[in-house]
């Protein structure tokens, strides 16, 4: 149940990643995942968290430090899961960035031609149809595209990512939490000198 990519619907339904984002989100907050299933009756599923006792000014000195948005930058975001897709635009236009989306590193290439002198970071999937994620980053090093790049993946051991690192300025994990995300993004816009504007 919990392996990515598992998934018992048919081809193009199901990206198999339902449960293995529920389960690592949860094991990321220190709880565990009980799973009750019977043939013909259904699936309970009891997810267990542990409580502590936070104060308030604490909590709320960490969420600053944590969650920093952005300044207005233009962000292309390519992703070909649309529900990923749409938490990551809604998140970052929530947080003080413009967005443009793509679902395949085509879209995303025909994209940066239009936005290339406003585009400051690109956040992008590893595996999308058509064009992945590293055939992207590839192409966009190619035109000497001056943005910062942060890599999405599932599968951060891939064979795929080795020997990206010195192309990217930061890797994602999914699943990732929106303090995640926004930490990633300010740290890789940080590492990419903002070009001068044209004379």
């Amino acid at each position: 149940l919990f392996e990515p990519f598992f998934t018992t619907k048919e081809l193009g339904k199901g990206t198999g990643l339902g449960l293995p984002n529920v389960r690592d989100i949860v094991t990321q907050h220190g709880g565990f995942v009980e799973v009750q299933s019977l043939v013909g009756k259904g699936t309970t599923f009891r997810i267990y968290l542990p409580v502590e006792e936070v104060p308030l000014t604490d909590g709320a000195e960490q969420a600053r430090e944590v969650i920093v948005g952005g300044s207005g930058e233009l962000i292309l975001v390519a992703e070909d899961d649309i529900s990923v897709l749409n938490i990551t635009r809604a998140t970052l236009e929530a947080n003080g960035y413009h967005v443009r989306t793509a679902s395949n590193g085509a879209e995303a290439i025909a994209l940066f031609a239009e936005y290339r002198a406003e585009v400051r970071g690109i956040v992008t999937d590893l595996t999308m149809p058509i064009m992945d994620g590293r055939a992207l980053i590839i192409a966009l090093r190619g035109l000497n595209a001056q943005a910062a790049v942060v890599l999405m993946t599932g599968d951060p051991e891939s064979a795929k990512i080795a020997g990206m690192a010195t192309q990217v300025q930061g890797i994602l994990r999914k699943p990732f939490t929106a303090p995640m995300l926004l930490k990633t993004l300010r740290e890789a816009l940080d590492q990419v000198k903002t070009p001068s504007p044209p004379a």
